[in-house]
């Protein structure tokens, strides 16, 4: 705010002024002292470099000035008030546009597939914008309302501002299907993938930790690289080998038989917490709160 620039807390108290016509009356009607009612219209008119108001020990007039300032402003409060109305109506329905931000592993999961349309219909005056991303879990978006993301240990957030809550565990495993082991043969340890073709996201370490036991990585080699969940899955059905991957991409696929998981010995243990980031807003939109309310409800296990 510039030197001159009048503080609105100022102008409140001259327009309170202007309709009362009475320092003590503008005091008691904003509960302060009538030294603050004064000293907040000096500086007023210091800021103004404009006499507003001629006073004297028995009543209070505007100066010309004055009531053509008052008649510029006296639509304020009604304005004031709507506003707060319209925020207020915001606080009690949530409405307004969100960026909701996704793994691509989830594309497919049950939060397209069933939360996102129940949300829409139950609040039809929020808009949402939904993306899918191959970052991985080390990139954090710039530009969110609520972003879920895989959380390693060992990883720390760039921006201390942001909120995280643990929604869950994805379960990890290995997926093949039925055709593919027939012809090439099921592993039986993770030594045995030397021998098969391993589709892998861009990281060509997969981890495996059996039930009590330490954590192993398998450097792995294969005919596939992607950090799209949907190029894995559908290399997957086409028979053309195994990947490393949550078991939420393969639900369907897994419940009808099309697609089996191996070396479930190995992968008891295996996974990733799913994490949700928001901004570290002090006072988050109630659109935003609603749907971080029901991914929290929707997000126990099963995925």
């Amino acid at each position: 705010m510039s030197s001159n620039e009048p503080r609105l807390v100022d102008v409140q108290t001259f327009l309170v002024i202007a309709e009362r016509l009475s320092i003590s009356e503008s005091a008691r009607v904003q509960g302060i002292s009538k030294s603050v009612v004064s000293r907040r219209l000096q500086r007023l008119e210091r800021d103004l470099s404009t006499q507003l108001v001629q006073r004297n020990t028995r009543q209070v007039t505007l100066t010309e000035e004055g009531a053509l300032y008052y008649d510029s402003l006296k639509g304020i409060p009604g304005t004031l008030r709507q506003a707060g109305e319209r925020l207020q109506q915001r606080r009690q329905k949530p409405a307004g546009h969100i960026k909701f931000i996704l793994p691509s592993y989830l594309g497919s999961s049950s939060i397209t597939r069933a939360l996102i349309p129940r949300f829409m219909k139950a609040h039809p005056e929020v808009s949402l914008d939904v993306r899918l991303t191959d970052e991985g879990p080390f990139v954090v978006p710039k530009d969110f309302d609520i972003c879920l993301m895989t959380r390693l240990p060992d990883f720390r957030l760039p921006d201390s501002r942001l909120r995280e809550s643990k929604l869950g565990r994805l379960q990890a495993g290995v997926y093949a299907t039925p055709q593919y082991l027939a012809e090439h043969g099921t592993p039986e340890t993770p030594d045995d993938l030397a021998h098969h073709q391993c589709m892998s996201y861009r990281g060509r370490q997969w981890r495996f930790k059996p039930d009590r036991q330490r954590s192993t990585v398998v450097e792995i080699h294969g005919p596939l690289v992607s950090g799209n969940n949907e190029v894995l899955k559908a290399a997957v059905l086409d028979h053309c080998g195994l990947v490393y991957s949550f078991e939420t991409v393969f639900a369907e696929q897994l419940d009808s038989g099309a697609v089996v998981s191996v070396l479930e010995a190995y992968t008891q243990r295996s996974g990733l917490d799913l994490r949700m980031l928001t901004p570290g807003d002090e006072y988050p939109p109630m659109r935003v709160q609603a749907l971080a309310t029901a991914l929290k409800s929707h997000l126990g296990p099963p995925l």
